[in-house]
């Protein structure tokens, strides 16, 4: 019998320093925080990231490979030129995972794959961006859980040369 060789080991990226309890999540939460993750993109591949601003915190911040955004001014900036650029993407969100730490405060990490393409289809079927959202989450006055923070934390992008 010939001996096997052992595969090296690969090192993962960590991208977020918490450990989520994925069972002190209620289902409702869950939902809650699933839509707004889900409306966060929506938004961005249907026209509508004008819009995006909307979903995070007054006191709200982006940050990622294109810079910080903080305060709704700079997220409203920021995402109306978005609206006006000719490209169209399509995110697939995955292995969502949140952590409540009070009543109105929760955390969560998303994994993301991102089709980006210019012009009309069709597209690419190679995903050009993978990455992870590490997200902090508010529920304001209203009842509504909105986007206190979010960081994209890049792990694959050829969108950039």
């Amino acid at each position: 019998m010939a001996a096997t060789q052992a595969r090296p080991r690969r090192e993962t990226m960590l991208v977020a320093d918490s450990q989520f309890d994925y069972l002190g999540v209620s289902p409702e939460l869950r939902a809650d925080l699933t839509a707004l993750c889900t409306e966060y993109v929506w938004r961005l591949d249907n026209g509508h990231a004008a819009r995006v601003p909307e979903l995070f915190t007054e006191d709200g911040a982006w940050t990622g490979p294109w810079g910080v955004m903080r305060g709704r001014a700079e997220l409203e900036k920021a995402w109306t030129a978005r609206a006006q650029r000719d490209v169209r993407t399509r995110h697939m969100l995955t292995n969502l995972r949140f952590v409540r730490h009070a009543e109105d405060r929760a955390s969560g990490q998303v994994s993301q794959i991102v089709f980006v393409a210019n012009g009309d289809a069709p597209f690419p079927t190679d995903p050009n961006i993978i990455a992870e959202n590490i997200d902090d989450y508010r529920r304001g006055g209203d009842g509504i859980w909105r986007l206190e923070n979010r960081r994209i934390a890049m792990l694959a992008d050829k969108t950039q040369p």
